[in-house]
C-alpha cells in the first residue's frame, strides 16, 4: 500500500486497507497457481493424444518387424528388417512408459486444480468481504448516506406537496405524470466502478459526494 495514504488514515481504516491488500495478494497467488495448473493440464492433454498415437505406431512396428524378418528368412535377397522385433518391442515399451508418465502428470494437474477450487472461492470471498469493510469504514460512504437522507427528506416533502396539488387538479397539464422520472445511473456506475477497482487496488479511492 501507499505509505503516505496510510499515515493520514485513521487506524481502523488503515487496518481495513491493509487487510484488503493482503486478501488481494493471496487471491492473486491462488489465481496464478490455478492458471498454471489449467495451462499445464491442457498442454499435457494434447501431449497425451500425441503419445497415444506413438504407442499405436510402435505396436504396429512390432508386427511389421515380425513380417519383415520372416520375409527376409524366406528370401535372403530381400532387404534386412529396419528394426528387429526386440528393438521394436523396446520402442513400444518406451512409448507406453512415456504415455503413462504423461497421463500421470495430466491427472495430477487435474487433481491439484480440483483441490484448489475451494481456495479460489475462498480467496474471492475474502477479497469481497475486505472490500465491504473498506467501503463501510470510508468517509465517502457516510457522505453518500448523509446526502441521501437530506435529499430524501426534501423529496418526500415535495412529493406530499405535489400530491396535494395533483389531488386538487392544480398542476399544469404537462406535469400530470409528475412522479414519472428517469434516474441517472452515473452515481451508481461510479460506485460500481470503484468497487471493481478495489478488487485489484487496495488504495483506490471512493467517489466523493457534493454536499
Amino acid at each position: 500500500m501507499n505509505q503516505a495514504a496510510l499515515k493520514v488514515a485513521p487506524a481502523h481504516r488503515k487496518d481495513a486497507r491493509e487487510a484488503l491488500a493482503a486478501a488481494i495478494k493471496q487471491k492473486a497467488e491462488v489465481d496464478t497457481r490455478a492458471t498454471v495448473l489449467a495451462t499445464n493440464f491442457d498442454r499435457l492433454s494434447e501431449e497425451v493424444l500425441v503419445a497415444v498415437e506413438r504407442v499405436e505406431q510402435a505396436r504396429a512396428a512390432i508386427d511389421d518387424a515380425r513380417k519383415d524378418i520372416v520375409t527376409h528368412l524366406v528370401d535372403p535377397t530381400t532387404p534386412a528388417p529396419r528394426l528387429t522385433v526386440r528393438e521394436a518391442s523396446q520402442a513400444a515399451e518406451d512409448a507406453e512408459t512415456a504415455l503413462a508418465d504423461l497421463r500421470a502428470a495430466r491427472d495430477r494437474c487435474g487433481v491439484e486444480f480440483e483441490a484448489l477450487k475451494n481456495s479460489i472461492a475462498f480467496s474471492a470471498m475474502n477479497v469481497g468481504e475486505a472490500i465491504s469493510t473498506v467501503v463501510a469504514e470510508d468517509p465517502a460512504t457516510r457522505a453518500l448516506v448523509d446526502l441521501y437522507r437530506r435529499r430524501a427528506a426534501e423529496v418526500e416533502a415535495m412529493r406530499r406537496a405535489l400530491e396535494f396539488l395533483s389531488s386538487t387538479r392544480a398542476l399544469p397539464a404537462e406535469f400530470a405524470r409528475w412522479w414519472s422520472i428517469e434516474p441517472s445511473s452515473e452515481r451508481e456506475q461510479a460506485w460500481r466502478g470503484a468497487w471493481q477497482t478495489l478488487a485489484n487496488d487496495a488504495d483506490a479511492p471512493l467517489p466523493t459526494e457534493a454536499t
